[in-house]
């Protein structure tokens, strides 16, 4: 399972939850949820830079694990880390989640984030 979360700099989030980690599927979502003329940043993901080229995306991968944080001074991964981790934090109060009803909590994440203007703190939910 893997759930990929796109986020633009104006706060606009757009996640989805793929069945297989692949480039079939991962394609499939990079068509249906990034416009042309995005510029994807990734970790550097094989299954990403295959399925941008597919789609058509500029891909800019960040190699983090080697300390490259930000690539050509402007494309980061941070903000996608910073709502990894919130949900991940907002997700600890129900124990596990059925996987049938993740873009239900993920849906409700979004919302609550929305509503916070994205300064969630999960322990005041």
């Amino acid at each position: 399972m893997q759930i990929p979360v796109y986020l633009d700099r104006a706060g606009t989030t757009i996640d989805s939850v793929l069945k297989f980690d692949d480039s079939k599927h991962m394609t499939a979502a990079l068509q249906s949820d990034i416009c042309m003329g995005a510029i994807l940043c990734t970790v550097g993901s094989r299954v990403l830079a295959a399925s941008t080229k597919q789609v058509g995306v500029v891909h800019r991968p960040v190699n983090s694990a080697a300390n490259f944080k930000v690539v050509c001074g402007v494309y980061h991964v941070q903000n996608v880390n910073a709502y990894d981790s919130r949900l991940k934090g907002w997700m600890l109060r129900f124990h596990g989640v059925a996987t049938k009803h993740l873009k239900s909590y993920l849906g409700g994440f979004r919302a609550i984030g929305r509503a916070t203007n994205g300064l969630l703190n999960p322990s005041l939910l």
